[in-house]
């Protein structure tokens, strides 16, 4: 997988903060059997995200790479191959989720969109602290949504707990 493309730096630089506490996302470290020196080996699941990254990258050149499809894929990983995953995450971008991980991010407004919808017609009385003199909240975000931005790109991965993240994903 030496294909260098303007995603490649990014993809390199998230690999590693993919799930650090993850033993299967971790460098391996090894003594040299010749000079008993540690050397550190990547990871065979870092190496399969790279490739799998980099492929959807190549893949979807309108999406190219963009943070949270690493947490995204390596999710995946865990449960899928490497082929499986990347046939994956192409249906959550372009299926299940379009627009979400576009350049302009439009589907993360939409979907911020309908969720204050949900919370002035279901929650009401949270409604004034979050739109607080805003008349046209949907053309005009709330600071609410500098969260919520990283809830729709990640599907909650990092944001609720992982069995959690796997019951909203199993509804998606």
């Amino acid at each position: 997988m030496d294909m260098v493309n303007e995603n490649t730096e990014a993809i390199e630089k998230d690999l590693h903060r993919t799930f650090p506490e993850n033993i299967h996302f971790n460098d391996i470290v090894k003594n040299d059997p010749i000079s008993g020196k540690p050397i550190e080996q990547e990871s065979a699941l870092l190496q399969t995200l790279r490739r799998v990254l980099k492929c959807f990258a190549k893949y979807k050149p309108n999406i190219g790479y963009c943070q949270s499809l690493n947490f995204i894929t390596g999710l995946l990983l865990i449960f899928l191959d490497e082929e499986k995953a990347f046939w994956m995450l192409v249906i959550i971008t372009e299926r299940l989720l379009p627009g979400i991980h576009d350049m302009n991010l439009e589907g993360v407004n939409v979907h911020q969109g309908v969720l204050l919808l949900c919370i002035r017609e279901y929650i009401p009385s949270l409604w004034p602290i979050i739109n607080k003199s805003r008349n046209n909240f949907l053309y005009d975000l709330p600071p609410l949504s500098f969260c919520t931005t990283s809830w729709f790109m990640s599907i909650f991965v990092g944001v609720l707990p992982i069995e959690t993240t796997l019951r909203v994903w199993d509804c998606l």
